[in-house]
């Protein structure tokens, strides 16, 4: 027995063919869309995280930094990898602005606009179609400093201060 729906849905695509050829046409570009999607979600997967090559965190940097990594071992089955780098002021907490960089093609990148005497942290992450690489906490993290507006480490013309104080 056919529920009304099923019945004016007959009905309907008998009666009109060219309603009927709409959404036979309609329907088949669907499935095939959905088929060619699966199928590409079966040959690639997420990429293998980038391998970060600096800055040394030791040396302070000005208020801008060039930032290089090595390519994934790894590319989920696909040679279109780009880069996204996230920055962050430390110390972290839940109101820590993140600046994000998308669509880096290149294996390295200049960060700009630093500010003096700040510890900074970052991250950088392959994408292709199939996501993001898998985030693990510190294996693909950088950290670095900037520089006093005087040119020393901030930490270190603090302690050279302190050092003063107390003598």
């Amino acid at each position: 027995m056919l529920t009304e729906l099923q019945f004016n849905t007959r009905f309907a695509t008998a009666s009109n063919p060219r309603q009927n050829m709409k959404y036979e046409s309609r329907h088949a570009m669907n499935l095939e869309l959905e088929m060619r999607r699966l199928y590409l979600s079966q040959l690639t997967s997420v990429p293998g995280k980038p391998l970060i090559t600096n800055p040394d965190e030791s040396v302070p940097v000005d208020t801008e930094v060039t930032i290089t990594w090595l390519r994934p071992k790894y590319d989920g089955g696909d040679n279109e990898i780009t880069y996204k780098v996230e920055l962050r002021m430390t110390p972290i907490t839940e109101d820590t602005e993140v600046r994000i960089e998308e669509n880096i093609k290149e294996t390295q990148f200049t960060l700009t606009g630093l500010k003096y005497s700040e510890e900074y942290q970052f991250k950088v992450i392959a994408v292709n179609q199939a996501g993001n690489s898998r985030e693990k906490v510190r294996k693909n993290v950088g950290m670095f400093k900037t520089k006093s507006k005087t040119g020393k480490c901030f930490k270190c013309t603090l302690l050279h201060m302190m050092h003063y104080v107390h003598v």
